[in-house]
């Protein structure tokens, strides 16, 4: 169960990040289009910047990638257990390798292919190379 004070941070926390968002973009932006960047319908958003409910499931999982992992924080919960192993690598190789998946995973949803689409692979590919890592077939892949 979420305490009561941190379930009140929770809308400073999403307006800050909505903010900063909004800066990042260059230009105004509404709730709506915070909520589809996210990933999460608006009128959910709308209860979490109200007070109204707290993010669970998958909607908080959806918050951690895009906005950081510190809403486990702002909500009391524990941070779910990395079971890749990243938290072993240095830091700044590891947010390169979490923006690369971050990133690869929003070019899917936004094209509407899966992972078994013939183009996954490709973009996978073009999205690590920008982050920095080589990509390299081995004997083994046909």
């Amino acid at each position: 169960m979420i305490g009561l004070m941190n379930a009140a941070a929770l809308p400073k926390w999403l307006l800050d990040h909505f903010r900063k968002w909004e800066a990042a973009t260059g230009r105004k932006q509404t709730v709506s289009e915070f909520a589809r960047w996210l990933g999460i319908k608006q009128p959910t958003v709308n209860r979490w910047m109200t007070g109204d409910s707290t993010p669970a499931g998958e909607n908080l999982r959806r918050l951690a990638h895009k906005l950081g992992p510190e809403i486990y924080d702002v909500l009391g919960v524990p941070r779910p257990e990395d079971p890749s192993g990243l938290e072993d690598l240095p830091e700044a190789l590891r947010e390169r390798l979490e923006a690369a998946l971050v990133e690869t995973r929003d070019a899917y949803h936004k094209r509407k292919i899966g992972l078994d689409d013939p183009e996954a692979e490709r973009i996978a590919i073009e999205i690590f190379e920008r982050n920095g890592f080589k990509y390299i077939k081995t004997e083994n892949e046909d």
